[in-house]
């Protein structure tokens, strides 16, 4: 007997103390006996077809529904999206425009500007939305490069660095950064 079966059906060990089966059984039948009966039966019983074929599919999405509902589970589960024992936890991963739009506000800009970039001159605005994007979005170094058209991986790394020495030693901009943090905790808690 599987133990998530025995822990459904009552037999009680320490490692599924945790488990709420109350609500599960209760799909099943109001009376525990017939629920316990009718969960053993749908547990030995076979998938149906479509759903085995479903999940046989390659590259089936880890999420699935509408753009809105995709949304909201990415919002309100980010806080997983570097968890490593959860493969798909990427996924979670915060919208890169929402922080773009965040630092764009926060630091006044205009659209174009905060995706300018010219060498030799600093766009502190630009490299702050890297700095979080790497933070929250777990994008990747050539991802990043891609998302503000810069052509080589160093220079998101270097923007990256540049914000994180920089945040160690201007308060200001500690407090700036963490305004636009708290922004983005709220667009999560609204949707």
């Amino acid at each position: 007997m599987s133990g998530h079966l025995a822990a459904f059906i009552g037999i009680r060990t320490k490692d599924w103390d945790w488990l709420y089966r109350d609500y599960l059984l209760a799909m099943f039948s109001q009376k525990r006996h017939l629920a316990i009966k009718a969960y053993k039966e749908f547990e030995a019983g076979q998938e149906p077809e479509e759903i085995k074929e479903f999940y046989t599919k390659k590259n089936v999405p880890s999420i699935l529904g509408c753009a809105d509902f995709k949304e909201w589970i990415k919002e309100k589960f980010h806080y997983l999206r570097s968890n490593t024992e959860i493969p798909e936890s990427r996924s979670l991963s915060l919208n890169s425009d929402t922080i773009k739009e965040l630092v764009r506000k926060d630091f006044g800009l205009e659209k174009e500007t905060l995706m300018h970039s010219k060498r030799g001159t600093e766009n502190l605005p630009r490299d702050v939305a890297i700095y979080l994007q790497r933070k929250y979005c777990r994008q990747t170094l050539v991802e990043l490069g891609k998302d503000f058209n810069l052509a080589n991986y160093s220079s998101v790394s270097s923007a990256f660095e540049r914000v994180k020495l920089r945040l160690s030693k201007d308060r200001r901009l500690r407090e700036q950064v963490a305004r636009i943090e708290r922004g983005l905790s709220k667009s999560q808690e609204n949707t």
